[in-house]
């Protein structure tokens, strides 16, 4: 490894740019699990500090956000990988302090700082970290050499540089390191290599069509929980489960006055007026009207249904108001499911009571609306093997053992047939296991729903979840 100083012709370099560091640096590299960059997946670090290496590590991190194929495929990391492993604020503990007081050196490294400061940005951390000196090898290399070409790949080749795994953190950080001591001792160090980032300037951005889904459902569970005016404690858990599915959304500021309200409410046990107001207020406001009003409608209707089975007793009032919201909508009379729902409902409410065999009834086939692939997935089907071999297989979904083409891979060498689309040639349809934020609605996608409609036709067809097929 070079020094710093490295040699030029047999003379030291000039130590005036570099004196101020006293030869501490930080060669890093992250990873993003999704298109959106606003999150870590990986990052790897080699901290150089006096001259002397005092750490090389590639930590894996859970970025609490779902997972995009093509960074699946980019990065080899997948959401199974990092389910257990740390979250961003518990490794930054860790490394901040060398980004602090070392030079922090990456190629392409703007790009890298920007993916920091939207993570920072989100949990919170970025008003307490100061600014940071840093050099960027990708502008280095490209006002000192002529390549065609100035990516990581094409400037290690040029160099002769072994550059590993392209797109594992570690391995481009360490070729980053190698890339920057190769221009030192090239003699193409100046001052002007060295810029100054500040922090806690991120723009966050919410994906609106996740967000829409989040507070249209939310919205529909509070509609739910008011149908018969009265909340009970048991019904509390409806919004329990909510705060749970968008703990990954909480440090965006559109939820955060909203988790502050239901928290007041959780604590509590009530919901008054005025919060419940409050509440329809903010999901009002953060709901995009882009979408049809027939995809809001479906959403808020998975809410409401959520609302209404969280205590396990549905009573003829709440089906009878429930009736005159669907028939408010009755554009969604011919669509799949809402015709079923709308079907069940009529056919309760028609003497005006809801005996304990209906309750059991409704609450069934709600909580197959909620959520098709959980009540698909009996304890029998849970408890045997699910037969693929030579069977037509479809996936829809994201997965958390890897991209759809992986996994396609997998179900193939295990004997399966891929089909692209649900048929009625169609055997078995699998569901990744963490779901997809690109889903029509609630835990619909239009392959699974296009399942369901079959099954409802009699047609066979098993749906299966992820882990079914290749465990935990």
């Amino acid at each position: 490894m070079f020094s710093w100083f490295g040699k030029q012709n047999g003379s030291e370099l000039s130590t005036d740019a570099t004196a101020p560091f006293e030869n501490n640096f930080v060669f890093f590299d992250v990873e993003t699990p999704n298109r959106r960059n606003d999150r870590i997946s990986s990052i790897g670090v080699i901290v150089i500090q006096g001259g002397v290496e005092v750490l090389r590590k590639n930590f894996l991190v859970n970025p609490e956000c779902e997972f995009d194929d093509f960074n699946i495929d980019l990065t080899g990391i997948n959401p199974g990988m990092v389910i257990t492993a740390p979250i961003f604020p518990r490794v930054w503990k860790k490394i901040s302090g060398y980004f602090e007081s070392s030079l922090c050196v990456g190629h392409n490294v703007t790009f890298d700082l920007s993916v920091l400061d939207k993570t920072l940005t989100y949990y919170g951390l970025a008003d307490n970290f100061g600014p940071i000196s840093y050099a960027d090898t990708l502008t280095m290399v490209k006002h000192s050499y002529s390549f065609d070409g100035y990516g990581l790949k094409v400037v290690c080749g040029e160099f002769g540089i072994d550059l590993g795994t392209h797109h594992n953190s570690l391995d481009d950080a360490n070729s980053c390191l190698e890339v920057f001591y190769r221009v030192l001792a090239d003699g193409y160090w100046s001052d002007n290599n060295i810029m100054t980032r500040w922090f806690g300037g991120a723009n966050m951005r919410v994906d609106r069509k996740a967000l829409t889904k989040s507070f249209t459902e939310l919205k529909g569970i509070l509609y739910g929980l008011a149908l018969d005016d009265v909340i009970a404690a048991d019904e509390l858990d409806a919004i329990r489960s909510w705060m749970s599915e968008n703990q990954n959304k909480k440090n965006y500021k559109v939820f955060q006055e909203v988790f502050d309200l239901l928290n007041t409410v959780l604590e509590s046990e009530t919901l008054s007026v005025s919060t419940y107001r409050e509440l329809l207020e903010c999901s009002d406001a953060a709901i995009d009207n882009s979408f049809s009003e027939n995809t809001i409608a479906i959403n808020i209707l998975k809410g409401i249904l959520r609302g209404l089975v969280a205590d396990n007793k549905i009573s003829s009032k709440e089906i009878g108001t429930l009736r005159e919201w669907m028939l408010s909508y009755s554009s969604l009379g011919n669509s799949y499911p809402f015709n079923k729902i709308f079907e069940l409902v009529e056919e309760v409410s028609a003497d005006g009571a809801v005996s304990s065999e209906e309750n059991l009834m409704l609450i069934d086939r709600f909580n197959k609306f909620i959520d098709p692939i959980s009540a698909e997935s009996s304890d029998e089907v849970a408890e045997s093997s699910v037969d693929i071999v030579g069977k037509n297989c479809c996936i829809t979904g994201s997965f958390t053992h890897g991209s759809r083409s992986e996994i396609k891979n997998q179900l193939a060498e295990m004997g399966a047939i891929i089909v692209e689309s649900v048929t009625r040639k169609t055997e078995v349809l699998v569901v990744g296991g963490s779901g997809s934020s690109r889903w029509a609605y609630g835990n619909y996608g239009g392959k699974i729903k296009r399942a369901l409609e079959m099954q409802d036709k009699g047609i066979a067809i098993q749906i299966v979840r992820e882990p079914e097929i290749f465990g935990d």
